[in-house]
């Protein structure tokens, strides 16, 4: 919860910052603001992401696991390939909203792809809010790699890049359960999608 309040506060950090910033050039601020962040914060996010691994994904799951039960049980009914499916595309999803931090466009797309695949999981109980615990297992496991800047910088970075980055999970996973409704998808057929799904987020599929 703390995370999520901090995510709120950070937002309105970075419209302050838009406005006011960039003491010389006007130029300066419209490149901050086509981005998922400042200028600032997107160069202590990159900085802080170069010692990230793979694994991240697995510990993101594992950490938004441990901290609600629905999860948990949604988990305990996917095979270990679907669970490391899920990490890995975790860590893409993240890997690709660093690098292209000031491409908000490029990123978000991503992002809706990400969020589509979810609708999948809703026979094995996802739910929407679930969302929420896996954002703010992604920040502290992201937190946890910077060893240079003060705390609350590196968590109020994380928590503005997440925030937008949700946003736009949010959005596709709407999005596709509309669809869903619209041709009315039987379950099972859903269920049978997982691996599809899975793959699909996992390949070049995505926009890099």
């Amino acid at each position: 919860m703390y995370i999520l309040l901090q995510a709120v506060a950070a937002q309105h950090n970075k419209e302050k910052e838009e406005k006011g910033g960039g003491g010389g050039g006007s130029g300066g601020g419209r490149k901050a603001s086509s981005g998922l962040v400042p200028s600032l914060n997107r160069l202590r996010i990159q900085q802080c992401f170069k010692t990230a691994k793979p694994s991240i994904g697995d510990a993101i799951m594992k950490r938004a696991a441990a901290s609600r039960a629905e999860m948990r049980a949604m988990l305990g009914k996917m095979n270990e390939k679907q669970i490391e499916c899920l990490g890995k595309q975790m860590y893409e999803l993240i890997t690709d909203a660093v690098e292209n931090a000031d491409k908000s466009d490029k990123v978000l797309t991503h992002a809706r792809q990400f969020g589509g695949t979810y609708a999948s999981l809703c026979p094995l109980g996802f739910r929407p809010d679930l969302f929420a615990s896996l954002a703010d297992a992604a920040i502290a496991e992201c937190v946890k790699l910077d060893g240079v800047h003060k705390r609350c910088e590196t968590l109020s970075a994380w928590s503005q890049l997440f925030s937008a980055l949700f946003t736009g999970v949010r959005d596709g996973y709407y999005q596709r359960v509309r669809h869903q409704r619209r041709t009315s998808l039987p379950q099972n057929s859903i269920t049978k999608q997982l691996s599809v799904d899975f793959s699909k987020t996992s390949d070049s599929s995505f926009v890099r």
